[in-house]
């Protein structure tokens, strides 16, 4: 943000050098962004803001610039560690380039806030996210305005770490102990991310040292024999910097509410076959010859196991699996790097992972036999490598432009054990424009355009113990998209977005016989999205602020099945599907020590081309209210409370069924002791609401966590 009001002031275009009182508009709005940030970030707040009402006006812009540069330089000085810019695929906040319409940023302390250790927990709480369980998988997964994960890609530091075959990811298995940042793009974003952003896209950016040494130690208990500990140690030396860290997250079974009626295959208490463990660890070295030119390596691994929880409902039809995955393990090599060119950057990403997982299908609920036809070993193995390219800089005056070119290659091996192992490889590339161009003062307008190719380079078709070649194909999918942003006021913004995008199809939605259920149909087309979104965000003081959206989507080519006879289906684009609504958030701080949070989300989803059957896995009606207060020296109580209204899920019977709605509220307390140390402990679900966001399978009842955490 301070460098492009830098670069604009000192190094002017040709078209000559900007007035003062713009440059005076710019730095009052940009006051105007820090404050409103720093009043929910207080252990930024070292010193009060420097004004500049009189910028222009007795004071030159630059002497006014000088004085907020030494402020947020300060700031980050005395900040223990914050985010790796590498990262960021998109800058919320620039002086030419306004917030990305119905962004969201996370910071690290909403992150920690309530004891929670994984991505899936922290996403909620964002407007327009609902969180769910994939029951007969175990995944824990999110919606985005009522898109899947299919739909909305998940990044980790700039780099896609979906699964390429199915394009999911199982967002329990992400620990998130040295995450120092989330964004969360909705409906619009930017064509930086490259393909499959049909609903949007969640960046989860990694923490990167600023102290000459620091470290992090954090042990926690909880519920269940749950258990977590992370190790963290950062250095900055001169021109060099690293960040490393190893975590083990697990437990042996959750506490079921009280409330819950046992089963056949589930008696009340502890949720059978529900133990998971998680371990990893990171390295992240660094090197910044210069002040705008930094290069990055990196290197994480991380291995896991989990157990499938029966299906605990009352619908006959559900055949009851018995699964482990006793292997799930994810190793990832990048590196990003950055060069200044005058007065435009230039970023480049390269990385290379690897997924391998086994899955043991048992007879009965023993675990022990595997002779049924129902049983199996199935063991899967993928590997992704790539690469991105952004450049971006001041064109003229009053414009500012952004190119990115993407490139992926996909390759997937499975077969059960004892079966001939087959193989699928695609590639992706991606190409997108940005000009945002400033129109007036406070007056944006930002036009992109985006395209993508997918190629299916080989797959092979597995029958009668014989392996052929599937038919392959390529196809493109283009995405135009515009946005106006208007500065009402020096506390208020609008804007307004239109916006097509796209989801390719996934090597699953082609190819898969999904246990012998489907067959293939490797003519899939491209599913699309038309988007219109408008918004306001108006900050009554600096400690109160109003964040309000309307949206609808229009969904097309929906990949739906439609089945061919009895038990037969086939993925085929045949839908059509609208989503509307509207969010509403409100944040205050203007009571001292008291912060809250107010969070509304109505979503309306119609199947346009089946009215009869429902779309499933969201509410129409969710909120949320956290509150957090400040008593006393060091102390810091937190409360979060969730409600939604019911959803349609389809179990694995092929019945619609509606979960009932539910309020969950948690709480937290956290004490500062000596040296750097920190208690805290909490309860999740405090009222032991028995509540199911999958039919069949519930969620965790009242449970309690106490943590400690040390940092140097």
């Amino acid at each position: 943000m301070l460098q492009q009001i830098e670069r604009h002031y000192a190094a002017p275009s040709a078209a000559g050098p900007p007035a003062a009182s713009e440059l005076c508009l710019d730095l009052e709005a940009l006051r105007s962004n820090i404050e409103e940030w720093t009043s929910t970030h207080p252990q930024f707040s070292t010193a009060p803001l420097p004004p500049v009402q009189d910028c222009g006006a007795g004071r030159p812009p630059d002497v006014a610039l000088h004085a907020l540069r030494a402020w947020i330089y300060e700031a980050i000085r005395r900040n223990p560690s914050g985010p790796f810019l590498l990262g960021r695929i998109e800058v919320n906040v620039t002086a030419e380039m306004p917030p990305a319409p119905a962004g969201e940023l996370l910071s690290a302390q909403q992150i920690s806030r309530f004891g929670t250790v994984t991505a899936r927990e922290v996403l909620a709480q964002t407007p327009g996210v609902t969180i769910s369980t994939v029951g007969a998988r175990n995944e824990g997964v999110i919606y985005i305005r009522g898109f899947d994960m299919r739909q909305t890609p998940v990044y980790l530091d700039g780099i896609p770490v979906s699964v390429p075959y199915d394009g999911y990811l199982d967002l329990s298995r992400l620990m998130i102990y040295d995450i120092a940042e989330a964004q969360v793009a909705k409906g619009y974003s930017s064509v930086a991310y490259g393909p499959n952003t049909l609903g949007g896209a969640v960046n989860l950016i990694t923490r990167k040292p600023s102290k000459r040494l620091e470290s992090d130690i954090k042990v926690n208990y909880g519920s269940g024999e749950a258990f977590g500990g992370f190790v963290g140690l950062g250095a900055r030396l001169a021109r060099f910097y690293f960040d490393a860290g190893a975590a083990g997250v697990g437990r042996s079974f959750f506490p079921l509410s009280a409330n819950f009626s046992p089963s056949a295959v589930q008696p009340s208490g502890h949720r059978l076959n529900s133990s998971q463990r998680d371990a990893g660890g990171k390295l992240k070295i660094g090197f910044t010859p210069r002040q705008g030119y930094e290069y990055a390596f990196g290197y994480s691994r991380q291995e896991s196991r989990k157990d499938q929880p029966p299906y605990a409902g009352s619908d006959p039809n559900v055949r009851i699996r018995y699964w482990k995955w006793p292997l799930w393990k994810n190793e990832s090599f990048y590196h990003a790097g950055e060069t200044l060119l005058g007065g435009a950057y230039l970023r480049a990403r390269l990385y290379l992972d690897r997924f391998a997982s086994r899955l043991d299908s048992f007879d009965d609920a023993t675990y022990t036999s595997q002779r049924r036809s129902s049983s199996f070993i199935s063991l899967q193995n993928d590997q992704s490598y790539g690469g991105s390219l952004e450049a971006g800089g001041m064109l003229a005056a009053r414009h500012v432009l952004k190119t990115a070119l993407l490139f992926k290659d996909d390759t997937h091996r499975e077969g059960n054990l004892g079966e001939p192992r087959r193989s699928f490889r695609a590639q992706t590339a991606s190409f997108g424009l940005e000009d945002t161009i400033k129109l007036t003062a406070g007056f944006w307008l930002a036009a992109g355009v985006g395209a993508d190719y997918f190629d299916v380079r080989s797959a092979q078709n597995y029958q009668n113990g014989v392996i052929s070649p599937f038919p392959v194909s390529g196809l493109w999918s283009i995405k135009p998209q515009l946005a106006l942003t208007k500065r009402i006021a020096e506390s208020t913004t609008s804007f307004v977005s239109l916006s097509r995008k796209s989801r390719l199809p996934t090597l699953k939605d082609r190819y898969s016989y999904r246990m012998g259920r489907s067959i293939p149909n490797p003519w899939l087309k491209p599913e699309t999205a038309d988007h219109l979104e408008v918004g306001i965000d108006h900050s009554f003081t600096s400690r109160n602020r109003l964040a309000a959206a309307g949206f609808y989507s229009r969904v097309r080519n929906l990949m739906q099945e439609f089945y061919l006879a009895p038990n037969v289906s086939q993925i085929q684009n045949l839908g059509r599907a609208s989503h509307h609504g509207v969010e509403f958030s409100f944040r205050s701080s203007s009571i001292p020590r008291l912060f809250i949070e107010l969070q509304y989300t109505f979503l309306n989803r119609r199947n346009i081309s089946r009215p009869a059957i429902p779309l499933v896995q969201t509410p129409r009606h969710r909120g949320r209210l956290a509150a957090s207060m400040r008593v006393g020296r060091g102390i810091l109580l937190a409360s979060e409370t969730q409600l939604e209204d019911g959803r349609w899920v389809l179990n694995e019977g092929g019945r619609y069924v509606r979960t009932g709605g539910f309020l969950r509220s948690d709480l937290s307390a956290s004490v500062a002791l000596k040296q750097g140390a920190s208690l805290q402990a909490g309860i999740q679900n405090l009222t032991d609401r028995n509540y199911f966001l999958d039919e069949g399978y519930p969620e965790p009842g009242r449970s309690f966590f106490v943590g400690l955490s040390w940092r140097f």
